[in-house]
């Protein structure tokens, strides 16, 4: 048994895997990280609503509209990718608790088919935001905001190892880099409270492994 499929079987992660969906999908973030703009007048706002609503087919084009005008925007790219994420999930039931549920889908061994289109698709989107936060951070390496936002671009692809690929070490180490980038948020601005949840769900995770786990998890260089 590898370390992550190690620490996708410990009490703690099984809870954490059951709601994890919610915190990769920025389309739940609070407004902290939300343009200025009314959310009655924000077209991603409405569009969050759709993704909310189980609208995907509606959100995606709202935000594909917004990009065309606003490329660099990475809470759209972000809001993107969640809402084809979650619709990905809801056509093979993983959006429900139950998969991840002792013995449920999410769990299982083999790997499921996934889609090579739909994979360069998500991932496309993702490498949007990671290429033009890190340009960015090059003018400005304390920008909260650019390194929030890969944080939750790193999420996003944990959460698609886990329930979708069923690749657990790889969603391990995506969650890992999401935890740093979130941490680093933190170290400027230890009021940001959106940056608070995924590195309490890691540290979560990875500090309710048994000991000897721990010592595995150490050298493989999680802490």
């Amino acid at each position: 048994m590898d370390l992550g499929q190690a620490v996708i079987r410990t009490p703690g992660w099984r809870f954490i895997a059951r709601f994890a969906w919610l915190a990769c999908a920025p389309a739940f973030a609070v407004t902290q990280v939300c343009a200025s703009t009314p959310p009655a007048t924000d077209p991603v706002e409405v569009a969050i609503d759709h993704v909310r609503n189980l609208e995907y087919d509606m959100a995606r084009p709202q935000l594909e509209a917004w990009l065309a005008r606003h490329p660099s925007d990475l809470r759209a790219l972000n809001y993107l990718a969640s809402a084809m994420l979650q619709k990905e999930m809801f056509q093979r039931d993983l959006l429900e608790s139950r998969v991840y549920a002792s013995g449920g889908e999410a769990f299982r061994g083999g790997k499921p088919p996934v889609s090579a289109a739909f994979q360069q698709e998500l991932f496309g989107v993702l490498n949007k935001v990671e290429s033009r936060a890190q340009e960015r951070l090059r003018d400005n390496p304390r920008d909260e905001q650019a390194l929030y936002w890969i944080g939750v671009a790193h999420t996003t692809r944990a959460m698609y190892h886990l329930a979708v690929t069923r690749a657990y070490t790889t969603a391990l180490g995506e969650a890992k880099e999401a935890r740093n980038y979130h941490a680093q948020v933190l170290s400027l601005n230890p009021g940001f409270m959106d940056a608070l949840l995924i590195v309490g769900i890691y540290d979560y995770v990875v500090g309710s492994l048994p000991w000897y786990m721990k010592v595995l998890a150490t050298i493989a260089g999680y802490r």
